[in-house]
């Protein structure tokens, strides 16, 4: 069967699209023609890119809650440090003043078992005895002056540690209210605008974070040293108590000397 046309049998047949010379602008895929769909493809994009931004900007947010927080329970430990260190040291001064009254009166029994063994001496001698009452020669009794006031360190670190510990209830960083920081990108649904500026100066939520964590590691820094020259002060105050405790046992010791030698001497003047 022949064709008059001459037209090849199995060519589409391109007229309802229009003339057979013309392509579907909408089938053919990379042609010059616009997809009815392009806007959709757009929008879908920029959603993603989006979301991926709140998401970057939700970690870094987290990240900088948890930095705060971090700081919080280290200056909150600190805190709470100091406030043992100065009880303990309170209580180290006080037992200081008790080891100065024990010395004080140690070194007043010394004194009078020096002058009850003058007594023990002249009662031996008859005549010395006699002699030395009507000539009255009983030595004056010296006064008995206490221990020199040592200088504490001790003390000095807490004469300034209640004005540090007021400061430190009053205005604390652990102590204060947690930062809200939900706003520091707010202006996140600024979408496109944002997203192409990058280097953007920051929110001043932003700012203040960076201004608290910064007065954060300050008085952290602060916080550390008060606690060194506290545990230095409470190392000098142990070791000279030590000190004073080794005098006030030989004191001790060379009266139970004393003693027990004039319990024995009354014992054979009496015999």
């Amino acid at each position: 069967m022949a064709y008059s046309s001459g037209k090849n049998p199995f060519e589409e047949d391109d007229s309802w699209g229009g003339s057979s010379g013309v392509k579907n602008r909408y089938v053919t895929s990379g042609g010059p023609g616009t997809s009815p769909f392009d806007d959709d493809v757009g929008d879908d994009e920029f959603l993603r890119s989006k979301t991926r931004l709140e998401q970057a900007q939700d970690m870094k947010q987290n990240s900088m809650n948890n930095q705060l927080d971090s700081t919080r329970r280290a200056l909150a430990a600190i805190y709470d440090s100091e406030a043992v260190g100065v009880s303990t040291a309170e209580e180290l001064v006080h037992q200081g003043e008790q080891l100065d009254n024990v010395e004080t009166k140690t070194d007043k029994i010394n004194q009078d078992m020096r002058t009850s063994q003058r007594h023990l001496t002249s009662i031996k001698s008859v005549f010395g005895g006699i002699k030395n009452w009507w000539k009255g020669e009983d030595k004056k009794v010296e006064e008995v002056k206490p221990p020199p006031k040592r200088e504490s360190r001790l003390q000095s670190t807490l004469d300034e540690a209640p004005e540090h510990m007021r400061a430190a209830n009053r205005e604390h960083p652990a102590m204060r209210v947690k930062t809200d920081t939900s706003g520091f990108y707010d202006d996140a649904d600024s979408g496109a605008a944002e997203y192409s500026q990058p280097q953007k100066k920051k929110s001043q939520a932003f700012q203040e974070y960076d201004r608290q964590f910064n007065e954060n590691i300050d008085e952290m820094s602060t916080g550390m040293g008060r606690l060194k020259s506290l545990a230095m002060g409470l190392g000098d105050e142990i070791a000279t108590q030590n000190d004073q405790l080794d005098r006030i046992n030989v004191k001790v010791e060379r009266a139970d000397i004393k003693l027990r030698d004039q319990n024995r001497q009354m014992n054979h003047i009496l015999k």
